[in-house]
């Protein structure tokens, strides 16, 4: 499964907007071309950072969508002032055990590392990460993000609520912490988001 992801920032106070014009722009879209497997948006209010990501069944209907969605960007950024940053990723790994619904929170984590090491990342996160996440209260689901060509990567740990997100901080910094280290990675960002759009149509793993 394929991502785009489009990162923007923005005044706080233009956060509503931007989520209007997902929900009643993007979405409808979205559900109208082929392969789509929806969107989700993530907004951290107190920054203004908003990141919008549709879900991809091919690299080609990823391809196909651009230009179309690359139009609603365009506008978005508009409304938003700011400039977009779009990424494209490749879904390594997704455990869920519940899943993801509008309200819930998310703790995404940027990485780096070398390409030669992206099966030991994939690996490590499977079967070290993921079983440690899905004991801490309140746990929702946890994916991996890797763009091979880059040597990039994005965790996305989600819970039932803020609050869940914001009482896992020390056990997950510990998680994060051994999973970087035995995998040979950098994280290079932490951001903390609330999950304002949840409109994805994919099976419960990867």
């Amino acid at each position: 499964m394929h991502i785009r992801s489009t990162v923007l920032d923005t005044e706080p106070v233009r956060v509503d907007s931007g989520i209007a014009l997902v929900r009643d722009r993007v979405l409808p879209l979205v559900d109208t071309l082929d392969h789509s497997l929806g969107a989700s948006m993530l907004v951290n209010r107190a920054t203004g950072r908003t990141i919008t990501s549709t879900m991809w069944g091919t690299r080609a209907a990823l391809d196909a969508s651009a230009e179309m969605l690359g139009e609603l960007r365009a506008e978005a950024a508009l409304r938003l002032g700011g400039v977009p940053l779009v990424e494209e990723w490749e879904l390594a790994e997704l455990y869920r055990a519940r899943r993801p619904e509008a309200g819930f929170a998310t703790r995404s984590t940027r990485l780096e590392y070398d390409p030669a090491d992206a099966e030991q990342l994939v690996d490590i996160f499977r079967t070290t990460a993921v079983p440690s996440l899905a004991l801490i209260d309140g746990f929702a689901s946890a994916a991996l993000l890797i763009d091979l060509d880059r040597g990039k990567g994005v965790t996305l740990v989600t819970f039932v609520d803020r609050q869940a997100m914001e009482d896992s901080r020390r056990a997950s910094a510990e998680i994060r912490r051994t999973t970087v280290e035995k995998a040979h990675a950098l994280a290079t960002e932490v951001v903390e988001a609330d999950l304002v759009v949840s409109h994805l149509h994919v099976p419960d793993q990867a």
